[in-house]
Parts: structure tokens; sequence; C-alpha cells
């Protein structure tokens, strides 16, 4: 599901167990079953979101909770990706140069890939989440981009990483990320552990057009094998 956190909303991130609580209403997506398996819809103005070249809901319980009625998206393991093509709520989320991400994540493999990237005419990129291996950007960096600077750390930072053992091990299994950026400090959170502080001077971009979850712009490269899901927005940082 796709949850876009209304400003005025409190939210409070309960990184000890990492999941949401919330104490006024979530405004989260549903899963349109008028036009099967293609698209998702936001219940604040309505912004729809498509499932794109074969990216599919997962199965009931497919999600990260395994309950009944949780369900993810799939990208499967070919080209598939989610595009929101009004993503223009960015804008007033962004606008303190104030925002949050969060979702949960799982891959079917350790391929470079794009978590979540969104599109400013004036940026090009205006926010991005990559995960990165291999030569030129180094061993399995994790990359938080906001319009053109970056902040960034090697994953095998944390201790939990490296006891899996196995690299595709970790991946393969449901983590809960958090990118935050509030003036000229951004965030990256894995599962509750703060995993990298950084300091970019440059405000978020103010004409966010689209967004896309699981590939880069247009959905063109940088394709995430896996799954997303509970991604969030919000226009506070919590912490």
């Amino acid at each position: 599901m796709l949850y876009i956190i209304h400003k005025h909303t409190l939210l409070r991130l309960m990184f000890a167990m990492c999941i949401f609580h919330s104490f006024c209403q979530i405004l989260h997506a549903v899963d349109t079953i008028s036009t099967p398996l293609i698209k998702s819809q936001d219940r604040i103005r309505s912004y729809e979101g498509f499932l794109r070249n074969g990216a599919v809901f997962s199965k009931n319980t497919g999600g990260h909770t395994k309950k009944n009625g949780d369900y993810a998206v799939d990208f499967g393991t070919g080209p598939g990706f989610f595009h929101i093509y009004n993503a223009t709520f960015l804008n007033t989320l962004s606008k303190n140069d104030e925002i949050t991400l969060a979702f949960w994540i799982k891959k079917y493999d350790v391929l470079e890939s794009c978590f979540f990237c969104a599109e400013s005419p004036t940026t090009k990129i205006g926010l991005q989440s990559m995960m990165c291996k291999g030569s030129p950007w180094g061993d399995y960096l994790i990359y938080f981009d906001t319009n053109t600077e970056r902040v960034s750390g090697p994953i095998n930072m944390l201790s939990d990483y490296n006891n899996f053992g196995n690299t595709t091990n970790w991946w393969t299994n449901w983590h809960f990320f958090v990118f935050t950026k509030r003036l000229n400090v951004k965030k990256i959170w894995i599962d509750g552990i703060l995993f990298q502080t950084g300091y970019n001077n440059t405000p978020l971009p103010s004409d966010f057009s689209d967004m896309y979850l699981g590939a880069g712009i247009s959905g063109n490269y940088f394709i995430t094998h896996g799954l997303i899901d509970d991604f969030s927005v919000a226009a506070q940082t919590f912490f």
C-alpha cells in the first residue's frame, strides 16, 4: 500500500518495533479491483499510481506482516515498476525543506536498484534512493539523493547485515528503510537503526512532477527486483 501522510496528520514512528502508530487517520492507498492489478489510489486527493511492465499486487499475506489482507507491490524479476503520474503533492510536503519517506522492502537479488525516484523538471532528479554495488559505486552503497546532493554509506556498516553472512540472504528478507531531510540534515535509518547522517545545503525542489517506485526516472534504469510495502511520505521528520 502507498501511504501519503498529510502535513497536519500526527504520526509517530516507533522504530523499536519498526511499525507505524498513528494518532489520527492514516490516509492510504486502496488496491483498485475495478482495473485489475494495475492501479492504486491514495485517499487524500485520489492521486493515482499505476503498476507498469508486469508489476502486480502480491498475493494475500504477501506484505511484510504476512497477515491476511496484507498486500505489497511486487515488481517481479523483470522491468516492472510503480508510476505516480501526478506527484505534485510532494511540492506541498517539501515547501519547508523537510520530508520523511519510509517503506518496507524485500528484494529477489542484489542487483543495483532504485527504491524510489521523484522527478523535478528543473533538477531532473529531485529525490532518489538507490542500492548500488561494484565499480564505480563501491560495495553495496545506500544512496539518498536530494536535488543535486547525496548522502551515502556502505550497507555492511550494519552489524545485522554482517550477521547474515550472505548479502542475498539479508536482502531477501523484509527490511524497513526511512529517509529524512530537515533543512541541511539528512538521515537514513534501516530497521530502526540510524545508518547514516549527512549534511546537504541545497533545498528540496518545488516543482516535483512524477514519482517512481522500484525504478529510476521513466522506469528505464536500476529496476528493483522485489517487493515494496507501506510506502509512506510525510512533511515532517519525527526524530
